[in-house]
């Protein structure tokens, strides 16, 4: 475990990584496509990003695989400003992209996108204000941010897997799936069955995969607002193990 670097270095590791990430998916745009624009196959650059890839998944696997503590939300989630001026950043984030900017599906499905959109902007602003409280949210709060993420993530792969390059969409795919868990397991957490491992791990692959499909999408400001709200959302680092419940001493035998 020596051999990894601590919890609370990752977000500046993942960071950087995303952002050579970032660099390197752009040239790859620039020195890895024929005359007609597709692709290269095999190109160095493109073996170098995906090393860099599987290397970030096992680092944040590797670092937080071990960490204990309790599951439940108080010791995880104390009181502060930090995370909540995350959520009202990422609650105004996806207000301003509902509101201007259409979505990729037109019909039904674009507004249920709208109206989800709006729920979830109003539920962020509320977890704020218990994240600030050093309350726990409730439940169905949190239930309408997956909602919206999941939706996004529905609503535009019929765009995404149209497209003949599969760099130009993998990173916003692979990160709007990476973001929808990593609200899940904020939301388990309000309900006493929150894993700490699995979200510290989630939350490092979802900056790692914003900033690296940062200029990919099309929704550039509820991706900014989605890093903010991971990085200022992480459960704390160091927590007390659970209480240990007591044990029911067996009955006496009857004589």
């Amino acid at each position: 475990m020596k051999k990894f670097p601590k919890p609370e270095s990752l977000p500046a590791l993942m960071g950087a990584a995303g952002l050579l990430a970032l660099l390197l998916h752009r040239l790859l745009f620039v020195v890895a496509v024929d005359a007609g624009g597709l692709p290269l196959p095999g190109h160095p650059l493109a073996l170098v990003l995906l090393v860099l890839t599987l290397a970030v998944t096992v680092l944040a696997y590797m670092a937080t695989r071990r960490l204990t503590g309790t599951p439940e939300y108080g010791p995880n989630f104390p009181a502060g400003t930090r995370g909540a001026v995350g959520c009202a950043v990422f609650a105004f984030c996806i207000l301003g992209t509902v509101l201007f900017q259409p979505c990729a599906m037109a019909g039904v499905m674009s507004q249920v996108w709208r109206w989800l959109g709006l729920g979830a902007a109003l539920a962020l602003l509320w977890i704020g204000l218990f994240r600030h409280w050093g309350k726990v949210p409730y439940f169905g709060l949190y239930l309408l941010v997956c909602l919206f993420l999941g939706i996004h993530v529905t609503s535009h792969y019929r765009v995404w897997s149209g497209t003949s390059q599969v760099r130009a969409y993998l990173f916003p795919l692979l990160g709007g799936i990476s973001l929808l868990f990593y609200a899940y397991y904020q939301m388990a957490f309000t309900v006493g069955f929150g894993n700490r491992r699995k979200l510290l791990c989630l939350g490092m692959l979802s900056i790692y995969l914003g900033l690296a499909g940062l200029l990919d999408t099309a929704y550039p400001m509820l991706w900014l607002g989605s890093l903010v709200w991971v990085w200022t959302s992480l459960c704390a680092y160091h927590v007390p193990p659970a209480p240990e419940k007591p044990q029911t001493p067996p009955e006496e035998a009857k004589t």
